[in-house]
């Protein structure tokens, strides 16, 4: 091979090689994108997790607080009974 031949292949393969360059450069932008945009998917999904967390305190206090003034309306119902009943029974004995 004379000289000439020798430098045409090479600047042929120097060609393809910055072809492959431009190729990968363009892989690694879009690779960089990727990374970018999942960091950021991943602070939203913290966000997320977050919320969720303080909306299940949120309904398990809403869904305690019927039991709770159910459980005050029952007490002062039976207290209203034995006083009531205690009452008779002193009136009965002739405490007025």
């Amino acid at each position: 091979m004379d000289f000439e031949t020798k430098v045409s292949e090479f600047a042929s393969e120097m060609v393809l090689a910055n072809h492959r360059l431009d190729v990968m450069e363009s892989r690694q932008d879009n690779l960089d994108k990727l990374v970018a945009t999942m960091s950021v998917f991943d602070s939203e999904q913290k966000h997320i997790k977050e919320d969720v967390v303080e909306i299940k305190a949120d309904v398990k206090s809403l869904k305690e607080k019927p039991g709770k003034l159910f459980d005050g309306l029952v007490e002062k119902i039976i207290w209203a009974v034995i006083g009531g009943a205690l009452a008779f029974a002193l009136g009965s004995v002739g405490i007025n």
